[in-house]
């Protein structure tokens, strides 16, 4: 499995399962207010079995997203519920930017072939909305389906490839894992849980004498800054908001003094 592959899956093996019709939810869906969809539609052939479990390296996956707003109603009145109730695991969806969404104008949605069935959380891939913004390609499964019973609501995971630029990733090394951050948790503790895999985020702030630095947080707390060398190489793109990606891709060292690495995708 190339670098990039592993970058967001933090895993060195995809499964090789195979959709069938025998895996379909829609026994006993769970009533909701909304309408039914008008037609049934599975989308189960779209990508081709190898072009799923034998990626190019240049394709990173985001495995197990956990679909948000699963319960509510779309515009035309049918009920997202009622829609899962109907999906089939490894489904092809879809993922479609909402820009002009009142309460996120960074909002993804997912749909399948019935109709949106969620978002996708914003804490889980920080930035794909630029991801795309920018044109980048991405394809999308439906992994897994759970719910529907005993007056559980539906709900599911998605996998998400995402087809990155040839070249456009760089790796930094993490500074400064010492002392506590301006919450008052110690950067060393946060750096203990860490593997690889994890997604960060970076944020650009000016230090006490005016220069800039950039920030690595994860889960929004932050554990430390990339080194002054590597925050020169890459301090332009990540201000522009020119990358869509950075996780952790080594962790050495022992507890309270790890030294990371995160790998930095650029759009």
């Amino acid at each position: 499995m190339g670098f990039l592959k592993r970058l967001f899956s933090g895993q060195d093996e995809k499964e090789n399962a195979q959709p069938t019709q025998k895996e379909s939810n829609i026994v006993n869906p769970v009533q909701q207010s909304g309408k039914s969809p008008a037609l049934i539609v599975n989308r189960l052939n779209e990508i081709s079995w190898n072009d799923w479990n034998n990626p190019p390296p240049n394709v990173l996956i985001k495995e197990n997203v956990k679909i948000a707003g699963v319960t509510h109603n779309n515009p035309d009145g049918v009920s997202r519920q009622e829609i899962l109730a109907r999906m089939m695991r490894w489904e092809v969806v879809d993922l479609v930017r909402e820009p002009g969404n009142p309460h996120d104008p960074n909002a993804v949605a997912i749909f399948g072939g019935m109709g949106q069935i969620g978002y996708v959380p914003m804490v889980a891939i920080p930035g794909l909305h630029k991801i795309l913004d920018a044109g980048i390609k991405t394809q999308c499964k439906l992994t897994n389906l759970y719910g529907g019973k005993e007056g559980k609501s539906w709900g599911g995971t998605i996998d998400i490839h995402i087809v990155a630029p040839l070249g456009a990733t760089t790796e930094a090394r993490v500074v400064g894992i010492t002392g506590k951050n301006e919450e008052g948790v110690s950067r060393a503790d946060i750096a203990d849980w860490l593997e690889v895999g994890n997604v960060v985020a970076l944020e650009v702030e000016e230090d006490d004498e005016g220069e800039s630095i950039i920030k690595v947080l994860h889960e929004n707390e932050e554990f430390g800054r990339l080194g002054k060398k590597d925050a020169g190489r890459v301090l332009q793109f990540v201000a522009e908001g020119k990358m869509f990606g950075a996780t952790i891709s080594a962790v050495d060292g022992e507890d309270g003094n790890k030294k990371i690495t995160i790998a930095i995708v650029q759009c």
